[in-house]
């Protein structure tokens, strides 16, 4: 019988798949901008922002809270 996979050593291998994690990546960034805009929270939807926190994500470098914080910073009047 084998050990189960770590989540420390999975989810940077699954991230690091090139074609279904970039897809994963884009319609994640459609659905969180739908999802935003839908609860009357418009925020800014250049794709920049949104990479530089995806690239974060997959580097391990933010958490739930940082995630939030940084999409509320991103709030349009």
């Amino acid at each position: 019988m084998t050990d189960p996979p770590s989540i420390s050593r999975s989810v940077p291998d699954m991230l690091a798949a090139s074609g279904e994690a970039r897809r994963n990546e884009a319609y994640g960034y459609g659905v969180a901008i739908a999802y935003l805009q839908a609860s009357g929270e418009p925020v800014d939807t250049t794709y920049e922002p949104w990479r530089d926190l995806i690239n974060d994500i997959r580097a391990l470098r933010l958490d739930s809270y940082d995630i939030a914080e940084r999409l509320r910073s991103w709030r349009e009047p």
